[in-house]
């Protein structure tokens, strides 16, 4: 029988694929509502008409955020990132990450701003199983993280059989709100 993996992940991160114009990308507005695609092809971005987003947009950043840091911890890893292009708007510089080992099948994932404390739904209102004192044992699942200096993915494989549940350098560009990547259809959340 096969356990199911959770994962659970907070905040919001942006990346891309590295293309110019990815019209499956992350769309910052770069026109207004009727622009046409020779006045926004003129303004130097980039124009893919699609319902219910931006046609005109900015072109995607080659990479968003790179790993500056890397700490291995007792129960797990914390990982510092920096932002290399901020064409995306106000982004988070340096962004943290809090990635948990919490049980034998559970992965706890935080991406957060470690210089502005952000509100967080009370333990009452919403119990949360407590860390645990050391690392948990028969885990059972692997984990990959980018290494120093590249753009930073994560990704997260069963032990046995090698199956990947959750891969975030596999998202074709966007915003991650909730998370944009690639998951096992199984994973429940």
């Amino acid at each position: 029988m096969l356990t199911p993996v959770v994962l659970l992940l907070t905040l919001h991160l942006s990346v891309s694929d590295g293309s110019t114009c990815n019209p499956n990308g992350f769309r910052k507005d770069c026109g207004y509502l009727g622009i046409q695609q020779p006045e926004c092809e003129q303004k130097g971005c980039c124009w893919s008409p699609k319902d219910h987003i931006p046609w005109c947009f900015f072109p995607n950043p080659s990479s968003v955020y790179t790993v500056q840091k890397t700490t291995k911890t007792s129960l797990g890893y914390q990982i510092v990132l920096a932002i290399n292009d901020s064409s995306i708007g106000q982004a988070i510089s340096p962004l943290g990450v809090n990635i948990t080992f919490q049980t034998a099948d559970r992965l706890h994932v935080k991406i957060f701003d470690p210089n502005n404390k952000r509100w967080e739904i009370p333990r009452e209102v919403v119990p949360y199983p407590d860390l645990p004192a050391s690392m948990p044992s028969n885990v059972q699942y692997t984990l990959g993280v980018a290494p120093q200096g590249k753009e930073f993915w994560f990704a997260v494989q069963r032990k046995v059989g090698g199956e990947t549940l959750f891969n975030s350098s596999a998202a074709s560009g966007g915003e991650m709100s909730g998370c944009i990547c690639a998951f096992k259809q199984t994973v429940w959340f």
